[in-house]
């Protein structure tokens, strides 16, 4: 919730609040009344629609549901008896993610995998860049700029299959990147040491020179 309702989790965290919310789900009266208010958070027991858009962030609670309000986005979430809790913020929380758990899923599938797709584009257009210097060099036989991302993305194919493989068994989103990098440069090592990136080497096992 502290990244998809800031304003409301830190509300939850003030004492006051958090007394409110343990009466109001403790009740499950069809009763209007406000439990809690300040100048930015209003807590209160089937609040009207006037009195919960009165303040930045509302928690309206009714007897088989809760209401959040925060700016523009609003969330019903329905009471489950069948969740544990040992505190109304604890349940506060857990009721809210069983509710939107699907879409805290999809939320950080997007973002890992948003940095995941940008952090192996640079690194392939990063390494293929220094790669493709090489041709100021009469020794390497890369001229193009496409052969050094051809280079490049063959050198990640493998890493980016173990990272796949390694997730699956324990998902922890840095060591997979770390994954993808260091095979990609330990492969590209090798390349460089059995080729020397000079076609004439490899045929022949001598350096060619290239104008």
């Amino acid at each position: 919730m502290d990244i998809l309702l800031p304003k409301t989790t830190e509300a939850v965290k003030k004492q006051a609040v958090d007394q409110a919310l343990t009466i109001a789900f403790a009740n499950k009266t069809t009763t209007r009344r406000v439990l809690y208010q300040d100048s930015q958070v209003i807590v209160g027991q089937n609040l009207s629609k006037i009195q919960a858009k009165s303040r930045p962030v509302s928690i309206t609670v009714q007897p088989k549901s809760f209401s959040l309000l925060e700016d523009k986005a609003a969330f019903q979430v329905p009471r489950r008896a069948s969740i544990p809790f040992q505190s109304a913020k604890q349940y506060f929380n857990r009721q809210w993610y069983a509710e939107n758990k699907s879409l805290v899923t999809m939320y950080f599938v997007t973002l890992f995998g948003g940095i995941a797709f940008v952090t192996a584009l640079l690194l392939w257009l990063g390494l293929a860049f220094f790669i493709w210097l090489t041709r100021f060099n009469r020794s390497t036989s890369i001229q193009k700029y496409k052969e050094s991302l051809n280079l490049v993305l063959n050198a990640m194919g493998g890493g980016a299959v173990l990272a796949c493989l390694v997730g699956f068994v324990h998902f922890e989103f840095g060591s997979l990147l770390v994954i993808l990098s260091f095979w990609t440069v330990i492969m590209i090592s090798i390349m460089f040491w059995q080729t020397r990136l000079n076609d004439g080497y490899v045929a022949t096992g001598r350096m060619q020179t290239y104008d």
